[in-house]
């Protein structure tokens, strides 16, 4: 989503750690756009990336019980493509 490194001291300070900046971003509707990788730009709709954005939270959780299955994850990766590929969107290759 980001294109970024988990860890990565050549970046500013506080964005040493991936998980740590993007998670706050990521909570807020109105951020999420500055987590995504800008060489995606233009290839995704708010809803999309927002969606995305919900699924990524989960897995972030602290407490394990609360993360999804990886079949959750994949399933919900799978609904997102396929309602990219029905409106018109550009998909992936």
């Amino acid at each position: 989503m980001s294109g970024k490194r988990a860890l990565d001291s050549n970046r500013p300070l506080q964005e040493h750690n991936l998980v740590e900046w993007a998670k706050p971003l990521l909570k807020s509707k109105h951020k999420i756009s500055q987590v995504i990788d800008v060489r995606i730009e233009g290839q995704y709709s708010s809803r999309e990336a927002k969606k995305l954005a919900k699924v990524v939270i989960q897995c972030l959780s602290e407490r394990p019980e609360y993360r999804p299955k990886i079949k959750e994850i994949v399933r919900s990766l799978e609904k997102l493509q396929d309602s990219n590929d029905t409106i018109g969107g550009v998909g992936s290759s």
